[in-house]
């Protein structure tokens, strides 16, 4: 009997020695390795900064732009030299775009057709006139410009002006100037008949206006690819 207690005793022994063998050897050898730390990141953003100046009635992203009274020419109609005759309201500045840019932006400026409207700023009644809103866009034009005199008029495509504006342009500002010009001899109407219908005009509308809009998305990405 005291032989078996101490073969029991033994074994007991020997597996409590295990045991901690074995808790020993998982808690050291499989253990996931960590390690840990803390530091600091610093992202500077590029830069964006356009802000448009808008002259005429604003609102939203829109600018209705109404240009004050223009007459036709004063000139009779020369038969002899067939001269055309014109007048405009001189250049008007209607937008001051300004910017400070770390990229390159896509800038657009867009137009609509001229608008012409009754004294009761209505649609205007062309009856049995023969005129039409189209007619009367051969004898109004409206032009662009980058200067208020010289300069370069600005070439619209589809009644839009696209260009560049450079994050590294020394000057960052781009005026636009716009005029609109009466032309009373138009092709297939002259002298008298171009009287006639510059008295209707007079008579029957009172404003000539359009509507513009504007612009500017991101055009190159830092740092570079």
């Amino acid at each position: 009997m005291t032989k078996r207690k101490n073969v029991v005793s033994k074994m007991l022994l020997l597996v409590l020695i295990l045991t901690l063998i074995s808790c020993c050897f998982l808690g050291s050898t499989f253990a996931r390795y960590t390690s840990s730390g803390s530091g600091t990141g610093t992202l500077q953003v590029a830069k964006w900064d356009v802000s448009i100046e808008k002259e005429g009635d604003v609102s939203g992203d829109q600018t209705t732009l109404n240009f004050d009274k223009l007459s036709p020419a004063k000139e009779a109609y020369d038969t002899e030299t067939q001269t055309v005759r014109t007048h405009s309201t001189g250049r008007k500045l209607i937008a001051t775009i300004t910017y400070t840019l770390d990229v390159n932006a896509t800038f657009t400026f867009t137009v609509t057709d001229l608008e012409f409207k009754n004294s009761e700023n209505g649609e205007v009644a062309y009856g049995e006139s023969g005129y039409s809103d189209e007619i009367l866009r051969q004898v109004f034009t409206i032009k662009f410009y980058n200067a208020v005199s010289g300069g370069d008029e600005l070439t619209m495509d589809e009644n839009a002006y696209t260009t560049t504006l450079s994050a590294t342009d020394e000057e960052k500002t781009l005026n636009i100037y716009a005029e609109i010009i009466w032309t009373s001899d138009t092709e297939g109407v002259t002298g008298e008949a171009a009287d006639k219908r510059d008295t209707w005009i007079g008579a029957n509308v009172t404003t000539v206006s359009c509507t513009f809009g504007y612009t500017a998305v991101q055009a190159t990405e830092l740092p570079n690819a």
